[in-house]
């Protein structure tokens, strides 16, 4: 069987939508972890209050983890890459 070749170009293409992807989650987290103070300052901490904000937090622990899986992810790329060009990233 042939040896595979891999495209170090398709590479930082992926690694650059990584980033961008991280940055966009990372700005909506933001606004959500905002909107969520927003709603305890303004409604004083009622129980609706109270249990969505706790939802949010628990729903935010999952989308910190897939943010740290595409980190992960990144960084593997970063070392093929390197690989791939023998030390130059």
């Amino acid at each position: 069987m042939a040896g595979k070749t891999i495209d170090t170009e398709a590479l930082r293409s992926v690694r650059t939508a990584l980033r961008t992807y991280r940055s966009a989650v990372m700005s909506d987290v933001k606004k959500m972890r905002d909107a969520a103070k927003d709603c305890r300052d303004n409604l004083g901490n009622d129980e609706y209050s109270k249990r969505t904000v706790a939802d949010l937090n628990d729903s935010l622990k999952d989308i910190l983890a897939a943010i740290e899986k595409a980190d992960e992810l990144e960084q593997k790329i970063t070392k093929k890459i390197g690989e791939l060009e023998g030390g130059v990233i």
